[in-house]
């Protein structure tokens, strides 16, 4: 409907190495979320009076904390819109914004990480420019891993949903209110989204929605950590393992190759899967069908860990063990079907 006003800057063409659309999408979902979420200052501040007896906090608290959030996700959010406009933006520098963004968070909201649960890493983490860099680092990272995994319909929101239903949950046994309600109001604007994402793919997130949905995720895990120490920092990688084991995997898998990380390619564990199982499974469907039902399938992948992260929130071991276990799983299935896709592309080079 709003096309004749944005299409021409917008609209994804499917021409990129990684795009599975036939017909061109706008991608400016980020911003309906940006602006979904600056509006939530005037829904929280109109329901108050109702929202009080159940969150148990200042409205002056929720408000500052509100604005410390949107402030600092705005450079990283407008860098990655940017990009979703013009398609000129390198990787470097929004990598550096996205840095920048996690260091702002800091200063704004006044946290930093210091605990990873054990002794030589918390003494480097009680240095405190070490404890910043080391935060900025990690929000940005993870940032990125959801812009990474944002390759079908569904399969961000639908990981980010997981991710905010274990935070919310945590944060209800804890009696963490604000934390609550900022995973409810980012978890709201993400649903909102899903609903013209998923299954009919009308909009896409952009790099600026992954990367404003990835950072608000990584801050309130960082913010549940170090607001409860009971709860282990493992918990929230758990919530996040799908995306940023996808992130570190491909770095690994592009140094090794000698590429840089700014070069796009199509072997994301992801887009095998769409290639080598959904396609096969769904022959004869539209495309359409598929990305949705690829992006379905990969998000339910997360499944295990996500229940993992809430039920054995507290035990640190049995946590790294899931994670370690988890990680080889990705790794056998990632070889596995890479195999299949590299005879599959044998074969038809041959055949032409």
């Amino acid at each position: 409907m709003t096309l004749r006003w944005h299409g021409k800057v917008s609209k994804d063409m499917g021409q990129s190495v990684q795009a599975v659309h036939e017909s061109p999408v706008p991608r400016i979902g980020g911003l309906a979320i940006f602006l979904t979420l600056c509006f939530s200052f005037q829904f929280v501040h109109f329901f108050w009076n109702r929202l009080f007896p159940i969150f148990d906090i200042q409205l002056s608290e929720v408000l500052s904390f509100l604005a410390a959030m949107l402030i600092a996700v705005s450079p990283i959010f407008l860098i990655g819109f940017i990009e979703d406009l013009t398609k000129k933006v390198s990787a470097r520098t929004r990598l550096w914004v996205s840095v920048a963004s996690g260091l702002l968070g800091c200063w704004l909201l006044q946290t930093k990480i210091t605990t990873l649960g054990f002794n030589y890493l918390d003494e480097m983490l009680a240095i405190p420019l070490f404890a910043i860099a080391f935060t900025g680092f990690a929000t940005a990272g993870v940032a990125n891993a959801f812009n990474i995994v944002d390759g079908f319909n569904g399969l961000a929101s639908f990981l980010a949903l997981q991710a905010l239903l274990g935070i919310g949950l945590l944060s209800y046994w804890y009696g963490d209110s604000l934390l609550l309600l900022m995973s409810l109001l980012v978890g709201g604007a993400v649903f909102g989204f899903l609903v013209l994402n998923w299954p009919f793919g009308r909009i896409f997130l952009g790099d600026g929605g992954a990367y404003l949905i990835g950072f608000m995720i990584a801050w309130v895990c960082v913010l549940l950590n170090e607001r409860h120490e009971v709860i282990s920092p493992y918990a929230c990688l758990l919530l996040c393992a799908y995306p940023v084991i996808e992130v570190a995997y491909s770095s690994w898998r592009r140094i090794r190759r000698k590429q840089t990380s700014s070069r796009a390619d199509s072997l994301h564990l992801h887009q095998l899967i769409y290639r080598q199982l959904i396609c096969k499974w769904l022959k004869g469907s539209s495309a359409n069908t598929k990305n949705s039902a690829a992006g379905l399938f990969c998000a339910m992948l997360a499944l295990p860990t996500t229940i993992s992260a809430i039920l054995f929130h507290n035990s640190q071991t049995l946590l790294i063990c899931i994670f370690i276990i988890y990680f080889c799983l990705y790794a056998f299935s990632y070889l596995f079907l890479a195999n299949l896709d590299a005879r599959k592309t044998a074969r038809s080079s041959v055949v032409a």
